[in-house]
């Protein structure tokens, strides 16, 4: 799968991805969960999200810009049901345009709610991440509660559509191929 915007795309990740991906986790993702992380389990996880993938569970993606790897996100807990998801282990490396965390997420969404066709986004953000909880308050996300780790929050179709609406000049046509 790709997600293709006037910036960045998302295509999903491949077992070739692991090394990429354990490297970015062990250097840039200390919100995420790394105890007794090793290069085999992120192999093995890789694997596992292929084949999620294939049935429509979970969505893992490399971002990239038009010169190289510049990060992952992924999909999950969708309930169709429901018609909701949750995102997360987003990671971009520093030092790359400071537009590309907002297009990034204005993806994810334009992904969720209208290729999947998803209602609504439910996640959360450890407590002590206060660069990406302030990103999502800005970015409207609603804040619905805090326990001792984490701080949970939701995000409506509605909101994406304002946010897609106010940066779309940076974002362009989305497209899924």
């Amino acid at each position: 799968m790709k997600v293709i915007s006037k910036n960045l795309f998302f295509r999903s990740v491949s077992v070739e991805d692991s090394d990429f991906i354990y490297d970015l986790r062990t250097s840039r993702g200390q919100f995420i969960n790394n105890h007794n992380y090793t290069r085999e389990i992120n192999k093995n996880y890789i694997s596992e999200s292929v084949i999620k993938e294939s049935k429509g569970i979970e969505y893992y993606f490399v971002i990239s810009d038009s010169r190289e790897n510049i990060g992952v996100v992924r999909i999950y807990n969708i309930n169709t049901n429901q018609k909701s998801f949750t995102w997360g282990s987003w990671i971009i490396l520093d030092g790359k345009s400071p537009i590309y965390p907002i297009v990034s997420a204005v993806m994810v969404y334009a992904y969720a709610f209208d290729y999947l066709g998803m209602d609504k986004s439910l996640f959360d953000v450890r407590n002590e991440n206060f660069k990406v909880k302030s990103f999502h308050e800005k970015t409207g996300a609603k804040y619905l509660k805090k326990d001792e780790k984490d701080t949970f929050y939701s995000f409506d179709k509605i909101d994406y559509e304002i946010l897609r609406k106010k940066y779309q000049k940076y974002i362009g046509e989305i497209k899924f191929l």
